[in-house]
């Protein structure tokens, strides 16, 4: 019989400060806190120890995946990152949907169209993975804002230079 893996959904709601491992002297670790959708309480929330290379491509906001291996042990998939606003400028407010009188069929998606559809995004979102560890190489001392804004310009960039849009 095959095992059920149950994949959460979460969302990185703090990313603690490098700390020495008691475990692996020379080490360090970031305590990272992952709410999962639909969590409201802090005895929802899912706390684990990240190396510097995990926790690199998070932030605040983030939506990710969190897929069992063995023991207490998750895989991590990123699934988006928020952009924040520059500094000084307000995110305008979104506006008001209206429902619409006569809600259309949905389109419907061969299964083809969903695996390209899927492949597609799993490139796209390894271009921009190495984007980021790029600008974090690159970026050392600066702040979170400027290593996401450069690893967002590489990204465009590479899709425009080699036609991936």
């Amino acid at each position: 019989m095959a095992k059920v893996v149950t994949v959460i959904t979460a969302t990185v709601a703090g990313i603690g400060k490098a700390r020495p491992s008691t475990r692996n002297p020379g080490t360090v670790y970031h305590p990272v806190c992952f709410m999962p959708d639909g969590g409201v309480s802090d005895e929802d929330k899912i706390w684990k120890n990240l190396g510097p290379e995990e926790v690199a491509p998070l932030t605040r906001g983030a939506q990710v995946q969190l897929i069992p291996t063995t023991g207490n042990s998750h895989n991590i998939v990123l699934l988006h990152q928020p952009i924040p606003a520059p500094e000084g400028i307000t995110p305008p407010s979104p506006a008001p949907q209206v429902p619409s009188a006569a809600p259309g069929p949905k389109p419907v998606m061969d299964k083809q169209q969903q695996i390209a559809i899927a492949s597609y995004v799993d490139s796209m979102g390894d271009l921009y993975s190495h984007c980021y560890s790029v600008a974090c190489t690159k970026l050392p001392e600066a702040p979170e804002a400027a290593i996401q804004a450069m690893a967002s310009s590489l990204f465009i960039a590479a899709q425009r230079r080699f036609s991936l849009a």
